[in-house]
């Protein structure tokens, strides 16, 4: 079994933890899978680049400084620390096993650091993940539904904090791993004027949850997939039992596909599911994720959300991409009928830095019905 074919579970940090704080629930998920991608991607550039290979046996260590663009924090830097080894010099199936640090800051006075471990054990039977780190982000509150007040007079607002996710999975089956999660969070929000429809609960508050966590990789390979199918779903319980402040139930899963149309072109499409049932916290209900919408301002009880992008190797190392996709929220199965459906779409263009692990650096724009664009920098792709 290649390990090409499954996904890298690197310690992801600077981006996914400046972007997780405020929205500690389904963010993880989804910010994970992408940013968890770049660092990966990046340090295969870097072994490119320095001809180092990936199959030694001995500790390698990497520093990278890396851009964020990104209309939900603005723009910025972010510097990390990766140090990969081998578990077992004798597994030359399991990637290579993580430590990973970093810091970012964004010019809107948004910063984080922390750390995290990814662990590869008895030829990738067994994956491990722990991630911790510390957050002070500033955000714009849109309200929450379709209708809000708040879409058109947006309210700044801060919430800073630290958390923790583990995870650990098996696997049971070709392609396929499951495990028990964990995932706790200890915030503060402040507000200059506080809102009518936000709860003074919603303030100060922690949330403590487990649950599970199931995987599903046959992608070519985890980089810039041309061939395969990637799924993942989080189902999290988090209860005062466990010294949480809030009792919901929170599940958020996607599914991706991708498909070589030439050697040079590649259609690829996502779909992806959330909701949060029982007395979840605003600030940790799901929301729309795509490219155009800066994060959190459709946010719901339930939310849906489908994509595709169609990328194209144009010549040398130049490629282009053609994106477009679309979603709804809502507070109840039955609004769906009702409320608007939300959709975006854009273009961008690709830098392969990497021919041999089919790394790309990219600059995509993007455009939302709302009227919102935005530029997004990137190391892989959306999804």
């Amino acid at each position: 079994m290649s390990p090409l074919t499954h996904r890298p579970c690197v310690a992801t940090l600077f981006a996914f933890l400046i972007l997780l704080a405020p929205f500690p629930v389904h963010a993880q998920s989804r910010i994970k899978d992408n940013i968890d991608q770049q660092l990966e991607d990046t340090k295969a550039a870097d072994q490119v680049g320095i001809g180092q290979s990936a199959d030694d046996d001995s500790f390698s260590i990497y520093g990278m400084p890396i851009p964020i663009l990104n209309p939900t924090i603005g723009y910025g830097l972010a510097a990390a620390g990766l140090m990969t080894f081998r578990l077992d010099s004798e597994d030359k199936v399991s990637p290579r096993s993580t430590v990973a640090m970093g810091i970012g800051y964004t010019n809107n006075r948004s910063y984080a650091f922390g750390a995290g471990t990814s662990l590869y054990l008895d030829e990738d039977r067994y994956r491990v993940n722990l991630i911790s780190g510390y957050g002070d982000v500033n955000l714009k509150f849109f309200g929450v539904g379709n209708n809000s007040f708040f879409q058109n007079h947006p309210v700044d607002f801060s919430i800073n904090g630290a958390f923790t996710t583990a995870n650990a999975r098996a696997r049971v089956a070709d392609h396929f791993y499951i495990g028990p999660l964990a995932k706790y969070l200890d915030s503060t929000v402040n507000f200059d004027l506080v809102p009518a429809t936000v709860r003074q609960r919603d303030l100060d508050f922690r949330l403590a949850g487990a649950g599970a966590i199931a995987e599903y990789d046959s992608r070519d390979t985890s980089f810039s997939p041309h061939a395969g199918t990637y799924g993942e779903l989080e189902a999290v319980r988090f209860d005062q039992r466990i010294g949480s402040d809030f009792d919901f139930f929170h599940v958020d899963g996607s599914v991706a596909h991708y498909m070589e149309l030439t050697s040079d072109l590649v259609l690829a499409g996502q779909v992806r599911a959330a909701t949060a049932t029982g007395n979840a916290p605003i600030f940790a209900l799901p929301f729309i994720t795509l490219r155009g919408f800066p994060g959190g301002k459709y946010l719901d009880n339930i939310t849906w959300q489908a994509q595709a992008e169609l990328r194209w190797r144009a010549f040398w190392r130049i490629g282009f991409v053609a994106f477009a996709g679309a979603g709804q929220i809502a507070s109840n199965l039955g609004d769906f009928a009702h409320n608007d459906l939300l959709y975006s779409g854009g273009v961008g263009i690709r830098f392969v830095a990497s021919e041999s692990e089919r790394v790309n650096l990219g600059i995509d724009y993007a455009h939302a019905s709302d009227g919102e664009s935005a530029f997004y920098f990137r190391i892989g792709e959306a999804f």
